[in-house]
C-alpha cells in the first residue's frame, strides 16, 4: 500500500505522527497505563473510545503496535472486573465463560481478533515494560516507564490457575487454541 497523506486518524486513538506508529489498546492487557506511558513519548490521544480499532488499514510504513495477555489470564481478570464491583456478584466463573457477551469474545474464538490483524508488532502483557521499550527505542523513543494503576482489587494477586478446574481450562484451550497457539499462550 502506498503512502497517503490524506490518511484519516481521527479515530485511532493513540498516534505517534512524527514516527508513524499508532498503538491500538485491547481491554485487559495495561492498556490504560500503557496509553499513559506513550504520551511521554509523544503520543497523542484522539478518539473518544480508548479501544478504538482502526477503520482501515494503514500505509505500509506504519508502525501499529497492540498488546495481548494469556487468554487464561485475561478471562479471570475481565471476569473479575465485570463481575465483582459493577453489579451484584451473581455468576460463577463458568457461567461467565459460558454466557453470550459479545464484549467478551468478538468471535468466540478470538480473544484479541479486535487488532492483531492490523498490527505490525504483538506486544504481550506479560513482558510488556521490556518489549515495548525496545520497540520504541528501535524507532527513536523512549525508554518510558509503564506503572500499573488500574489494577482489580477483587482478585488480590490470586493466580489465574486457581480459578480453573480441568473442565474450565479444556473450555478456553478448545476455544481459543488457534489464537493461542499463534500468540505463543497456553494454561502455563
Amino acid at each position: 500500500m502506498s503512502t497517503d497523506a490524506r490518511i484519516d486518524l481521527s479515530r485511532v486513538a493513540y498516534v505517534n505522527e512524527a514516527k508513524r506508529i499508532v498503538y491500538l489498546a485491547h481491554p485487559r492487557t495495561a492498556s490504560h497505563a500503557t496509553a499513559k506511558a506513550l504520551k511521554q513519548a509523544g503520543f497523542t490521544y484522539r478518539s473518544k473510545y480508548h479501544h478504538a480499532p482502526l477503520s482501515g488499514p494503514l500505509p505500509d510504513d506504519w508502525l501499529v503496535l497492540t498488546t495481548v495477555r494469556n487468554h487464561f489470564d485475561a478471562l479471570v481478570s475481565w471476569y473479575e472486573d465485570r463481575y465483582s464491583h459493577s453489579r451484584p456478584f451473581d455468576f460463577t466463573f463458568i457461567e461467565f465463560l459460558l454466557a453470550e457477551h459479545p464484549y467478551y469474545f468478538p468471535t468466540r474464538t478470538m480473544l484479541w481478533g479486535l487488532h492483531t490483524p492490523y498490527a505490525t508488532h504483538i506486544i504481550h502483557w506479560e513482558q510488556l515494560d521490556v518489549s515495548l521499550n525496545g520497540v520504541l527505542q528501535a524507532h527513536g523513543l523512549g525508554p518510558i516507564l509503564i506503572t500499573r494503576d488500574n489494577i482489580g482489587k477483587r482478585r488480590q494477586g490470586r493466580d489465574y490457575r486457581e480459578y480453573y478446574d480441568p473442565d474450565t481450562r479444556e473450555y478456553v484451550e478448545d476455544l481459543f487454541a488457534l489464537e493461542m497457539g499463534a500468540l505463543g499462550y497456553s494454561y502455563d
